[in-house]
């Protein structure tokens, strides 16, 4: 538990994509709503996006996709 990301504080200003696939289950959607919910309270950029359909295997396979929201989602970031 202690190697939670919740427990985790950011020690940078660089922007974070909280991603979860959103076919995971309602625990892992809470767990993920609670996690951005309090990094909010820090002075950072944090967009969260669930990729639709996929749990969170599919979401790391889906990064390989040009045609996939998340791949589209980071490329908007990058370019």
């Amino acid at each position: 538990m202690a190697l939670s990301p919740h427990f985790f504080e950011p020690i940078t200003t660089a922007p974070i994509l909280v991603t979860l696939g959103g076919a995971e289950t309602p625990e892992f959607h809470w767990q993920t709503d609670q996690f951005v919910e309090k990094w909010k309270l820090h002075d950072i950029s944090l967009d969260y996006h669930a990729e639709p359909d996929v749990d969170h295997f599919g979401v790391v396979e889906r990064l390989a996709s040009k045609d996939s929201q998340i791949f589209k989602k980071i490329s908007d970031w990058l370019l």
